[in-house]
């Protein structure tokens, strides 16, 4: 009861990315894995960091509920940061040091996927999940989804689910593995 509780909870949050929302077509399983053993509920209090500019980065961030602020190292470099967004995806495709400091400017709940957790149970995942995984981090990483910086680098915070939607696009062209369910086969888990 506790592990679908959990997954309850913690799928519907994830499954707005569109990589995890496939991730769940192709692996339900190995999903509700990330969902057990990568995910931890954060609760941030009004004022406090999450992360700080120059720290490494060991997690990407669902905000569930409350308000952030994202500050660059320009006093007028601000993002806000809200419910139904992620920040800081980066650390799991690549080693990534934080380019500002994400802050609570209410008191804010996010969801964290903990990047060696996560790529412990993607090891163990479908050789289609990690096809497409792979090819999806190439090209986010290679900036495919072209929000970039004043100097040519990603910040912490990037793309929206849009341009994240044809990086996946993209990944699952290249993948030439069967296994892709169609997109019409969403399971319930995801379904929001």
């Amino acid at each position: 009861l506790r592990s679908q509780l959990r997954e309850a909870v913690f799928l519907p949050v994830i499954c707005q990315h569109p990589l995890f929302d496939e991730f769940a077509l192709i692996d339900p399983r190995g999903l509700e894995r990330i969902c057990h053993r990568a995910l931890t509920e954060l609760r941030i209090s009004t004022e406090h960091h999450v992360f700080v500019k120059g720290e490494e980065a060991d997690g990407m961030f669902f905000v569930v509920g409350g308000e952030l602020i994202y500050q660059t190292s320009s006093i007028s470099s601000h993002y806000t940061v809200s419910a139904g967004t992620w920040i800081c995806e980066m650390p799991l495709w690549s080693t990534w040091r934080h380019r500002g400091t994400l802050s609570a400017k209410y008191h804010s709940e996010l969801m964290k996927v903990d990047v060696e957790s996560f790529r412990g149970v993607v090891s163990t995942c479908t050789k289609a999940v990690r096809r497409l995984i792979r090819y999806y981090a190439a090209a986010f990483v290679r900036h495919d989804c072209e929000a970039q910086a004043e100097d040519g680098w990603l910040w912490d915070v990037c793309c929206g689910a849009e341009a994240i939607a044809k990086l996946v696009d993209s990944a699952k062209s290249r993948c030439s593995t069967p296994g892709f369910p169609s997109p019409l086969s969403t399971p319930a888990s995801c379904a929001v």
